[in-house]
């Protein structure tokens, strides 16, 4: 590498940065984490270093940032092309540079080409990591839906951590601690959408996302509906990660975990507090072979090639309704009963815009929706003739209190709402479970409608593949741990 390159002055400027650090550390130690920060970033060396980083980073196509700012003269805009991250007060603070400098005898030998790869890339893949709110029993990692299911421990943690050499000097800690307990379970996978992107310290993406209100843009909601289709006991993400490991780490959804304790008095424990899910023993048994089975079916579901109206396919349109049921877990307890009464009214609108995403197909007629909607979701989930009934006549209910409410009223009795908005999440995803498992192919709206007039039809297209599904997941060998 000769020394005139732009990665050779990079590297040398910074091994001044460092050795500035550490000469100045006394000092430095008396300031807050800000005030040391700005101290730094106003040395001259530090304009040097983002100069040669901003060269490298745009020969490695890493990182570029459009910026658009007004000129003094004038009403113009001016727009600035920037490549790569700076060393500035934002990032000095994040990755704990000046504290670990000013503490350790010397800089670690790998520090230098961490600080690179933060500045300058090239681009690595972004792994996206959801935390479930869920006590999984868990031995091997499993693959549901292209996601990794596992339990993470320190060892797996750490070493992904921006700049790992000095993690332990961050200000704060990039993972949720209880994470390294090694009870929580979690959602993993290369995030082929994802770009690097720069830490923001004044607008969190976690507190933005607690701004928005109900997600309905859930990236692994594939993994969490299988979850979810299994039980009653909802699901939840706990938190969602962003990680350009050992550059970059965000918790972009979600809030930390929180404990409980087990025992006796005199023998008292300190745990992680999961949701009302678990699963261990044979009901683990089951939970995977349920999770295998039904991912295979779920995995032909995503069209093929380029659709000529994609957002038509019938992937889009159960996605749509999946999505619908996630949102609502947040206000759902033990057993899929409702938490929070006051809500009930909007969890059963949700409930009736996912059926009929899920009953229906684009283009056709609104005209009588409640009595297809309600006929349809019937021959579906429908055990028998009783059980249609009672679907039939649940659907037409929920469609009565969304009429209430599309007029501007409420329903007049808040526990019956509460029940019938309990029972229709349970029709939800019955719904969602068996229309997987009849797969894309098949019209629901044309499948269903025949299937009410004819019980050699409702036999042949919807009950046999059902059956076919339960005796797999009944007598089927258990999946390998």
């Amino acid at each position: 590498m000769s020394l005139g390159t732009p990665n050779a002055v990079l590297a040398a400027k910074l091994h001044i940065l460092f050795a500035e650090i550490r000469a100045q550390s006394n000092q430095l130690r008396d300031l807050s984490d800000q005030q040391a920060a700005n101290e730094v970033t106003g040395w001259p060396v530090v304009q040097e270093i983002n100069k040669a980083a901003a060269e490298i980073a745009q020969q490695n196509d890493y990182l570029q940032r459009s910026l658009t700012r007004y000129q003094r003269e004038g009403s113009g805009r001016q727009a600035i092309v920037r490549w790569g991250r700076s060393i500035d007060k934002n990032s000095l603070r994040y990755l704990g540079i000046v504290r670990a400098l000013c503490t350790q005898k010397s800089a670690p030998p790998v520090l230098l080409d961490e600080v690179t790869a933060f500045l300058t890339g090239p681009t690595i893949p972004i792994q996206r990591h959801v935390v479930i709110d869920a006590d999984i029993d868990l031995g091997e990692p499993l693959e549901v839906a292209g996601w990794r299911l596992w339990r993470p421990t320190r060892k797996d943690l750490d070493p992904i951590l921006p700049l790992p050499s000095i993690a332990a000097y961050a200000p704060s800690t990039k993972w949720d601690p209880l994470l390294y307990d090694g009870s929580c379970s979690m959602l993993s996978r290369i995030d082929e959408n994802a770009s690097p992107r720069e830490h923001n310290s004044l607008f969190p993406a976690f507190l933005m996302d607690e701004m928005l209100g109900p997600d309905l843009n859930i990236a692994a909601w594939q993994p969490l509906l299988l979850l979810n289709l299994f039980s009653d006991d909802p699901v939840n993400i706990a938190s969602e990660y962003e990680v350009e490991a050992e550059r970059y780490m965000e918790m972009i959804k979600g809030e930390r975990l929180t404990t409980t304790f087990l025992g006796n008095p005199d023998d008292e424990h300190e745990v992680v507090s999961f949701g009302p899910f678990w699963a261990s023993g044979k009901k683990l048994t089951i939970l995977l072979r349920f999770l295998r089975l039904l991912s295979d079916h779920l995995a032909i579901w995503p069209p093929h090639g380029e659709a000529k109206h994609p957002k038509k396919h019938p992937f889009y349109r159960l996605q749509q309704s999946a999505q619908r049921l996630l949102s609502l877990n947040p206000y759902i307890g033990q057993n899929g009963d409702i938490v929070f009464q006051r809500r009930s009214g909007e969890i059963v609108l949700w409930c009736v815009a996912a059926l009929e995403h899920l009953m229906t197909t684009p283009g056709e007629k609104d005209g009588d929706l409640t009595r297809r909607v309600a006929q349809r979701t019937a021959v579906l989930v429908g055990h028998d003739d009783n059980g249609r009934l009672q679907a039939e006549k649940l659907v037409r209910k929920a469609y009565g209190v969304r009429s209430i409410l599309a007029h501007g009223g409420n329903p007049s009795d808040n526990h019956a709402t509460a029940a019938l908005a309990s029972e229709m999440r349970k029709v939800l995803r019955r719904s969602i479970m068996r229309r997987i498992i009849l797969g894309p192919d098949i019209d629901i709206t044309e499948s269903c409608d025949s299937a009410l007039l004819s019980m050699h039809e409702r036999e042949s297209i919807i009950e046999a593949p059902i059956k076919r599904f339960r005796i797999l997941l009944e007598d089927g060998p258990a999946p390998a741990q």
